[in-house]
């Protein structure tokens, strides 16, 4: 009883994070910080668990984030120590901690995803709502972003990732899980008309098909053949609704993003190595050359890669890569749902900033920590 209030509770906090009204240095807080509050308490306990440590995962995720803490310590002593890159760097660096919330709760993943996929089903059935009311009321929702954002408690295109890790984690640990309600949620992903979604839903989808062990040949072609036959006319489709947005066509899309990553490069130039210590990219990257030829604000990267090189340089990319390397190689040794969960990310982080959402971060490194945690107790009892 207490373990499934306990799945109940941090399901609520995930996939209702509800913002609690404060920013910390443009920083928005929800009641999600709440769950990483309690892993940091309790982290010491981790600690001193020796299978904790012999896990080549846990090794990696350290390894990152000593990386993180001397970039952060080497650029606040040659740049000088702010609030901002503090707060900045922190959130980097707690992200990874989800990582660790299935050996401070001991959860099995069957068991806990039984509990999450009920609470998203009223997840589900709350977002269907606020879409259909912009849909009805104003005929579409391309034009109510940061209404739908207050609403849903994450931008639409994030709500839409979040919506595609899901959709793989009912595949994989959920049992019975109905084929309407992923006809549902595919639906929905369609229907908040984000393209990198959209792309990386089929992508993730052709890839699931190709390493999947449960059927031969013949079935994973026919399977992709009925995936691109429905995914690619649905994809041109929506696409081509929110084309019909002057401010969402896709030469405007390109060109911003071009032209916000050409001023993150000029910064890159400056200190390759550490970047910036996790100061704010709209601090060091204030603006970029808009599509007018005036100087517009920055606003976001939209590319979590080049965030990451303009706030850690090098070393910060290369270590954050390290850690998704070993996530595939763990994906295809243990359970194939981490390969998707991942590469969904890498691939929406290209385009979008998923990297430093708790919701959409919990899927990957909490999946990750159930996964590597269950086998590594299971192998410890197996021992003589």
């Amino acid at each position: 009883m207490f373990k499934n209030c306990l799945y109940f509770i941090i399901s609520i906090l995930i996939l209702f994070p509800y913002p609690i009204d404060i920013n910390v240095k443009g920083y928005p807080l929800s009641t999600s910080y709440i769950l990483m509050l309690i892993i940091f308490i309790f982290m010491p306990v981790i600690l001193t668990k020796g299978y904790y440590w012999k896990l080549n995962l846990t090794k990696l995720i350290w390894m990152m984030r000593i990386i993180f803490i001397t970039i952060f310590l080497i650029a606040s002593f040659e740049f000088g120590l702010s609030s901002a890159r503090i707060v900045s760097f922190i959130g980097y660096f707690m992200i990874s901690f989800l990582y660790e919330t299935a050996f401070i709760f001991n959860i099995q993943p069957k068991k806990f995803f039984k509990i999450f996929n009920i609470i998203f089903l009223f997840v589900l059935i709350y977002a269907t709502c606020i879409a259909g009311y912009f849909i009805i009321s104003t005929g579409s929702l391309m034009y109510n972003t940061a209404s739908i954002r207050d609403l849903l408690f994450l931008y639409p295109n994030h709500f839409s990732i979040l919506l595609i890790l899901v959709f793989w984690i009912r595949q994989y640990f959920v049992e019975k899980h109905s084929i309407l309600i992923d006809i549902w949620i595919t639906i929905l992903i369609f229907v908040f008309l984000s393209r990198v979604a959209i792309a990386s839903f089929l992508i993730s989808f052709i890839v699931n098909i190709l390493i999947s062990n449960d059927i031969d040949k013949w079935k994973k072609a026919v399977s992709l053949i009925l995936v691109l036959s429905l995914f690619i006319p649905a994809s041109i489709y929506f696409m081509g609704v929110k084309e019909q947005s002057v401010g969402s066509t896709m030469d405007r899309t390109y060109y911003s993003r071009v032209a916000r990553w050409e001023a993150a490069f000029e910064y890159i130039k400056l200190d390759p190595i550490i970047g910036s210590g996790f100061d704010r990219t709209t601090d060091v990257v204030s603006s970029y050359q808009s599509i007018n030829g005036q100087q517009a604000e920055l606003g976001s990267m939209h590319n979590d890669y080049l965030d990451l090189l303009v706030k850690g340089g090098v070393l910060g990319l290369i270590s954050f890569f390290a850690v998704f390397i070993g996530i595939f190689i763990t994906g295809f040794k243990y359970n194939k749902s981490l390969v998707v969960l991942a590469l969904t990310i890498m691939l929406t982080a290209l385009f979008q900033n998923p990297i430093k959402t708790i919701p959409i971060m919990f899927c990957l490194f909490f999946t990750l920590g159930a996964i590597v945690f269950n086998k590594s107790r299971s192998n410890l009892n197996n021992y003589p």
